[in-house]
């Protein structure tokens, strides 16, 4: 029992010593521009990492694990690992690319923020009065007492009223601000959930893939705040009821009478 305990230790300590972390650098292979956003998947441990501003990653691997290391409009790669050592992975632009298209309901920046510019303020004072009578439709004779009683007092205290809150141009702005915090998160969910991500992981192509991207209903908050692990955690599971409901569809659609 006693041989058996300590071989099984030696064997854990050799695993823990085994598991290192492999770190290095993702570059364009012609620019030599670090690409930020890349991701690093070891498809013999399912561990993911992306790279950082400056391109580089660390990523836990064992000697033999395979990485592949993709990113948009770009080929990827796959190398094995052999030894630690400082990886430094350069990949070739994609040979064939779209322009880069915006779909979008609401005008470019500039525009936007030239209409706000170009927009007349309104005034923003309040008028007090009752059923649109004017102040001064029933004049009060001016006497000393009735401009200043004898108990009147000058407040101690200043008053001020905000009233950028009702202007136009202040509505225009939070609805812009909006907008770019929405395109934000956009941008970071689409570097960890695209197409070709998804194709990769789950070698759907086609209409079969769209159909699926379109299944997930992921939000732009939800990928900017998820990890990269627990969106591929999510996403598999999503496929399995996905290709569940495929294969049902497909039954009844060759299915006599139904």
């Amino acid at each position: 029992m006693r041989v058996f305990l300590y071989i099984s230790c030696i064997s854990l300590i050799g695993s823990l010593f085994a598991q290192t972390a492999s770190t290095g650098s993702v570059t364009d292979s012609v620019s030599g521009e670090a690409l930020h956003g890349a991701h690093i998947i070891n498809l013999s441990s399912k561990k993911f990492a992306i790279s950082d501003p400056d391109g580089k990653f660390s990523i836990p691997t064992q000697p033999s694990d395979t990485l592949r290391i993709s990113y948009i409009g770009y080929e990827s790669a796959e190398i094995i690992i052999a030894e630690k050592a400082q990886l430094t992975i350069k990949l070739s632009p994609a040979a064939t690319l779209l322009d880069e298209v915006q779909v979008s309901i609401f005008p470019e920046y500039h525009h936007f923020k030239q209409l706000i510019l170009d927009t007349e303020p309104v005034d923003s004072t309040m008028s007090f009065g009752f059923s649109g009578i004017p102040l001064d439709a029933y004049p009060v004779p001016v006497n000393e007492q009735n401009v200043r009683p004898p108990d009147y007092h000058a407040p101690s205290v200043g008053v001020s009223f905000d009233l950028g809150g009702f202007s136009k141009a202040s509505k225009e702005k939070k609805k812009m601000e909006k907008i770019l915090a929405r395109r934000e998160l956009e941008r970071i969910g689409y570097q960890k959930f695209n197409r070709q991500w998804v194709a990769e992981q789950t070698q759907l192509e086609g209409d079969e893939l769209t159909d699926f991207i379109a299944f997930c209903k992921f939000t732009p908050k939800y990928l900017a705040k998820t990890s990269l692990f627990d969106i591929n955690e999510r996403m598999m599971v999503l496929l399995k009821e996905f290709q569940s409901e495929k294969d049902q569809a497909d039954d009844n659609r060759y299915t006599p009478g139904a």
